[in-house]
Formats: structure tokens, C-alpha cells, sequence
């Protein structure tokens, strides 16, 4: 007997125009692998059209703002699959293990198969999902083991549009044909994976993370003068994940910390340049104005880069 996949039954069948509230809503969620998390009392209203077939699903899902959670389970080695999700309006925020994400529009989520993924919304929402079977190598090396963001790409619109066709045609899985359509998805879907595994290798800096990577070099400028700002205070500010600015940062050939650092060296050697230091007390009051919390951690830091 097939397993159900996290995003939905393995089986044939296509359902279109589903529209749903309340407890009807939630209960298709559930049955999808989605649960409501306990506390969201918000009004849910959901739209949907949905095909499945075999180990194959794509849906295009609409819903009112709310908060739900993956159906945690164990992935079947003998079946390997992809669970992804690309926000086709509004925008989402996933979180896991290592904190929260935002996703924007045109924005996809590589969710993990072996553990527990958040998403919420505090506007309606637009996405499609897919649930797809997994037979090329460099896709099943590149599963994340929690919930990856992957910025928008001609590939990804590629896929979205032509999921998108498939669910407004009036075509059914009973179609001769339609296998060839969900294995187009399939190629589809890891033409994007390669693509993004490929960008990785490169050092490829896309538009979003170049602006991602903009803000926090100007967040960090503002804030590092404050001895308690972290790198998981710039996630925080960032509205991302302490994971996503490493990756942002390492797509520069750097650290967030590193940056952090230099920053708060550059203030301090500034200042004992300015002010002439007669005792100890002054050096820890400079230390700490340039962001470091004693005269130790600042001569530490300075030897490091080469300053006296």
C-alpha cells in the first residue's frame, strides 16, 4: 500500500473548486498533512483546486490568514520525494529548529521530510504545492534536513506556471498522457533544484539576496555599537532565520560576525585615535561605546586585525 505523502494522499483524483471554512477547512488541511496550531482561533476560509497521482500531487491553495504545522513522519528510503512550496501571493513565514523565515512572493520552501515545519500568515495567501517522487541523484543529495528558502527564479516560474496550467485545464488523471504531464512537473521541479545547486556552487549572488545581504550590512552598521547586538539579533531584525543570514553572508565570501567585528574595530580605533587614553577606565568606557563589552575582548579583537 502507498504512504501518504505529508502534502497529501498518494492516489488518483483531481478536485477543483474546492472552497471550504471553519471546520471543513481545517479538516482538508489535516487530511493534506497540515494541522491548525492549537491557540489560532482566526476564521479560516480556503480555496483550492488539487490533482494527485500515484506518489504525484499539485495544489494551488488559497487560505485566510493562520497558523498550521506539518504532520511530522519518517520518510520512506525506498521512496524517495520532494515536498515544495512557492508563494504565488501574499507571503508566508516558516519556522523549525532553527528559527523563522519570511517567504515573499515568487519565494519557495524545500521542506524537510523527517521534521516538524511551522508557516503562518497574517494576510490571505496563495501557494502551490507539490509532493513529488524523486529518481535523479543530485536532488536527493540536496534535500535539506529542515526547511530552506529558495529565492525566485526563471525556473521557478517555469514550474509554477506549468502546474498552474495543468490545474485550470479540464484534463483529469484518467487522461491518456497525464503521467508524461507529472513527470514534466518533475523534470520541472528539479531543473529548479538544479539550478539552485548549481548557483551554490558558483558563488551566483541572486537580486534577493544581494538586497538581504544590503540591509543587514546596514543594520549591523547602526547597531554593532551596542555591546548586546548578535547575529541572532540581526536575524531577529531581518524578519529570517540565523541560518539564512550565514548563507547570505557566506554568498559574500563572509560571516555576519566577522562583519560585526570589523565594524566595531573600525569605531574603536577611531575613538583612540580621537581621545587621548590615560587610564584604564577610559579604555573600557571606548570599548564598550565601540560595541565590544570589555578593553579585553576590544585589544583581542584589534590584534586580530592587525591594529595595535
Amino acid at each position: 500500500m502507498q504512504s501518504r505523502s505529508r502534502l497529501g494522499a498518494a492516489e488518483a483524483g483531481s478536485t477543483r473548486g474546492v472552497a471550504l471554512s471553519g471546520r471543513d477547512a481545517r479538516a482538508w488541511l489535516a487530511d493534506r498533512g497540515w494541522d491548525p496550531v492549537p491557540g489560532d482561533a482566526r476564521p479560516l476560509r480556503l480555496f483550492a483546486d488539487e490533482v494527485r497521482l500515484g506518489s504525484y500531487r499539485v495544489a494551488r491553495v488559497w487560505h485566510t490568514p493562520f497558523r498550521i504545522r506539518n504532520v511530522r513522519g519518517r520518510p520512506d528510503p525506498e521512496r524517495p520525494g520532494i515536498e515544495l512550496v512557492t508563494v504565488v501571493d501574499g507571503s508566508l513565514a516558516v519556522g523549525g529548529a532553527d528559527g523563522e523565515s519570511s517567504v515573499a512572493k515568487g519565494s519557495s520552501i524545500l521542506l524537510p521530510l523527517d521534521s516538524a515545519v511551522e508557516i503562518s500568515s497574517t494576510e490571505p495567501t496563495g501557494r502551490v504545492e507539490f509532493s513529488l517522487p524523486l529518481r535523479d541523484p543530485l536532488g536527493s543529495s540536496a534535500l535539506p534536513s529542515a526547511a530552506t528558502v529558495l529565492d525566485p527564479s526563471d525556473f521557478s516560474r517555469i514550474l509554477v506556471v506549468l502546474a498552474s496550467s495543468i490545474l485550470a485545464s479540464p484534463l483529469t488523471p484518467a487522461a491518456n498522457g497525464y503521467p508524461q504531464l507529472m513527470n514534466a512537473v518533475e523534470d520541472a521541479a528539479l531543473a529548479f533544484l538544479r539550478s539552485t545547486a548549481a548557483a551554490e556552487r558558483t558563488g551566483y549572488v541572486s537580486s534577493a539576496e544581494a538586497a538581504l545581504f544590503s540591509r543587514a550590512v546596514d543594520i549591523i552598521d547602526e547597531e554593532a555599537g551596542d555591546p548586546s547586538f548578535t547575529v541572532a539579533v540581526l536575524a531577529r531584525r531581518l524578519r529570517v532565520s540565523a541560518q539564512r543570514v550565514g548563507q547570505v553572508f557566506a554568498a559574500q565570501g563572509s560571516t555576519a560576525q566577522a562583519h560585526v567585528r570589523a565594524v566595531r574595530v573600525a569605531r574603536a580605533t577611531r575613538l583612540l585615535e580621537e581621545r587621548r587614553v590615560t587610564s584604564a577606565d577610559e579604555r573600557e568606557s571606548i570599548a564598550r561605546a565601540a560595541g565590544f563589552r570589555t578593553a579585553r575582548t576590544m585589544a583581542a579583537s584589534m590584534r586580530s586585525a592587525g591594529q595595535s
